[in-house]
């Protein structure tokens, strides 16, 4: 439906920005409208989350979905398996050099018939949860 790609540069190692994005059962720290991300299943290569998401317009929208996110050296590959955004695919390339770590994300945003009315809006709270939550690990670690 919709591809979305952005790079970041942060002065950190690698493996310390993996660690934290990995940490997905934070993120509710990290963004108000990320209201609880549950681990359903985890092992050195796959986790499986659940995340409860609030939107907030002129009406409250709780939105639950599931997401599996495959975890490989240099990029974390996940893909929402359930919820309105179902299909959608999220890449995150990690590439280490002398003084920091580039992050290119990259979004292939997939809606349900109901959702794209929304598409505008989910478009640009998906990138702003993808941006939010790396900037925000940065500062954390900085």
């Amino acid at each position: 439906m919709s591809i979305h790609e952005f790079e970041l540069k942060f002065p950190l190692k690698h493996e310390i920005i993996k660690k934290n994005i990995l940490d997905f059962e934070y993120y509710p720290n990290f963004m108000k409208q990320i209201k609880e991300v549950k681990i359903l299943e985890k092992s050195d290569s796959h986790i499986s989350t659940q995340e409860t998401l609030i939107f907030k317009s002129i009406f409250t929208k709780e939105i639950v979905q599931t997401t599996m996110h495959t975890i490989l050296n240099d990029r974390i590959n996940s893909e929402i398996t359930s919820g309105m955004a179902k299909g959608t695919k999220i890449q995150i390339i990690l590439t280490e050099n002398e003084d920091s770590t580039k992050i290119n994300v990259k979004i292939d945003l997939k809606l349900t018939l109901k959702a794209r009315l929304f598409e505008p809006l989910i478009k640009k709270y998906m990138k702003m949860y993808v941006t939010g939550i790396l900037r925000k690990i940065n500062n954390k670690l900085k």
